[in-house]
Formats: structure tokens, sequence, C-alpha cells
């Protein structure tokens, strides 16, 4: 009996679209990475320019009404207007003993009570649904000086 011959190229004929098949599973796998990547960073980018719109009028209201306003003059902020929602903001203050004297320790004077100054004042949106959606996270911007 005559030996039987295979020639190199019939052994490798399914070789390349086997390779063909391998690289574009692999081109593939990356192009969905880079997808979700490049979605991942979209996201976060339209949350982050909602917040700084968000924090600038909050500032903006901080400026316009002012602390003494706010705290004393029992002025409510007004309403923060983003995406056709209307937020009512949040408003704390805080005051605290804040005691005066000359640098040898005499004639100290403490304000308390309603003379003390403002030393924390906590201006926020409310964390509901709308916000949560908008801003991302809690939901929750806020300013605290």
């Amino acid at each position: 009996m005559p030996a039987a011959r295979f020639s190199k190229r019939s052994a490798q004929c399914g070789d390349a679209m086997l390779e063909a098949l391998i690289a574009m599973v692999l081109l593939g796998a990356i192009g969905l990475g880079l997808s979700y990547a490049a979605a991942r960073a979209l996201n976060s980018q339209r949350y982050l320019n909602t917040q700084n719109m968000a924090v600038t009028q909050l500032r903006q209201e901080l400026q316009q009404t002012g602390v003494t306003a706010l705290c004393i003059g029992g002025v409510a902020p007004s309403a923060l207007k983003m995406a056709g929602n209307d937020f009512t903001l949040d408003f704390s203050c805080q005051r605290g003993n804040v005691t005066i004297s000359l640098p040898d320790g005499s004639n100290a004077v403490t304000l308390s009570g309603a003379a003390a100054p403002v030393t924390a004042l906590d201006l926020s949106t409310p964390t509901t649904a709308a916000s949560r959606a908008l801003f991302g996270g809690d939901g929750r911007i806020a300013i605290q000086p």
C-alpha cells in the first residue's frame, strides 16, 4: 500500500478562519468594554454639570439674600429651578457663643443667644426622587460655608 501523503496546506486549511473568529470575539469584547467605560464617563459628566449648575444657583442665592436675612431676618430662600423642577431649599443656621477679650484677658465680653454670630449655615436641596434622578447619589446638594 502506498503511503498517504498530506500536504502542509491541507493540514492548515481551517486555521485562518479559526484565528479570524477568535480575533473578532476579542475585538468585540474590547469594544463592549470601551463603550461601557464611555457611557459611565458621560453619565458622570452629566451629573457633574447639573451639580455645578445647582451649586452656582445656591451660591447666588446665598449672596443675594445674605446670611443675616436668612438666619435673623426670617427670609425664606427662593426655590432652585432645575430641569423643569422647583426644589424648595432647606436651610438651617447655628449660632455659637463668642468671647471677645483684650490680650491681657481683661474686659472679656461673651456674645450669646440672639447676639451671637452665625457660626454655621446649611443651605441645601431636599432629598427627593426628583433630586436623586437629577443630581445622582442621595440627591442633596449643600453649601456649608
